[in-house]
């Protein structure tokens, strides 16, 4: 070998080592157990969702695959107090009944219910939640049921025009221990088929009133015509305040505003929160 050759060899051995070797990262992040739970007078706005977290390799492995993994815990205990009585929520798979159609937005998931009715919670009653897995981590919550918004204005039964929507002002009693309100302008078919559409999209607010002008699609409305029905379902609820900071980590404009430090379940991650409803039926005037 001559020198030229040599010294090659040795640049190129020593540019080899110089090469950092790939770094494995295999971090051990432990599964969390995640609860999504409301109670409420309302009957059909209370369930309880038990889930795990995925690990990374598991994300990696089953996000995209064509049979994903379940994430739900079906075999979990789930229970939630009142001072003077204990409920054990059984599961409910789907497809869920049609009084509980708004559940639909987890189809793909399980709920733990109330199925017999045993809880009964009040406004201004304290609820606590205790979720027990099988490997023995135990999950634990607590809310103070809000007081139903009494809706003042708009009147039940009020007739209008679709244009007149344009000027709707909401106004609703301020509910004692409720953080913020979620409202929802829920409209149905005329035909044959289930068709259930809110066309406010769970707007979230602080205070009354509210002016729904902005808010309310009344060309939808108008472009719907006769496929939708002449009654509007506007409905008020009153969020606790678990539930509304989780529904504020999810609104960057209510993040700006509030920040989004959480601290609502106890030994896992979710909320367990709690809701009170008042509702009221507008009617429709089409033409002359």
């Amino acid at each position: 070998m001559t020198n030229n050759h040599f010294s090659i060899f040795v640049l190129v051995a020593l540019l080899f080592h110089c090469i950092p070797s790939p770094e494995i990262y295999e971090p051990d992040v432990p599964t969390q157990i995640s609860v999504f739970g409301l109670v409420s007078p309302d009957s059909s706005y209370e369930f309880v969702i038990v889930e795990k977290t995925l690990t990374i390799d598991e994300y990696n492995r089953y996000t995209y695959a064509d049979d994903p993994m379940e994430t739900i815990i079906r075999n979990a205990k789930v229970d939630v107090m009142t001072e003077q009585d204990t409920a054990r929520f059984v599961l409910l798979a789907s497809p869920f009944p049609a009084s509980h159609f708004h559940y639909e937005d987890y189809y793909q998931n399980a709920l733990y219910i109330d199925y017999h009715h045993h809880l009964n919670p009040g406004p201004g009653k304290r609820c606590w939640l205790r979720v027990t897995v099988p490997d023995g981590r135990i999950i634990t919550g607590e809310t103070c049921i809000p007081h139903p918004p009494r809706i003042i204005s708009p009147k039940n039964g009020l007739h209008l025009r679709p244009e007149e929507l344009a000027n709707l002002q909401v106004a609703w009693e301020e509910s004692p221990f409720a953080a913020g309100y979620k409202l929802f302008c829920i409209v149905s078919s005329s035909g044959g088929y289930n068709m259930r559409r809110d066309i406010l999209n769970g707007l979230i607010v602080h205070h009354p009133p509210v002016n729904l002008g902005e808010k309310i699609p009344i060309k939808y409305l108008e472009e719907m015509g006769d496929a939708i029905s002449d009654t509007l379902v506007l409905k008020i609820m009153a969020l606790d305040r678990n539930y509304f900071d989780y529904l504020r980590t999810i609104d960057s404009e209510l993040i700006e505003m509030t920040g989004i430090n959480l601290n609502i379940v106890k030994g896992g991650v979710g909320v367990f929160g709690s809701v009170s409803i008042d509702s009221i039926n507008i009617i429709l005037h089409r033409g002359v």
